[in-house]
């Protein structure tokens, strides 16, 4: 199993939450489960080293907001 984040939006707000799964496709699918009106974004835990999560939150936030 892999970690990735999983960046969400629906109409109440937005998040993130970090996912253990095989696979980005399945970490998405886990997210929509939890809430199946979310829009998700599945970013690889390993590529977060070079990210900088506050402001890839940030910009999924407003991008997702519209």
């Amino acid at each position: 199993m892999a970690d990735f984040l999983v960046l969400f939006s629906d109409p109440v707000g937005a998040g993130y939450r970090m996912v253990q799964a095989l696979t980005a496709q399945q970490a998405a699918e886990v997210m929509k489960l939890i809430n199946p009106e979310a829009l998700v974004s599945v970013v690889p835990a390993e590529q977060l080293g070079v990210i900088d999560r506050h402001q890839l939150v940030a910009d999924w936030i407003r991008l997702s907001q519209g």
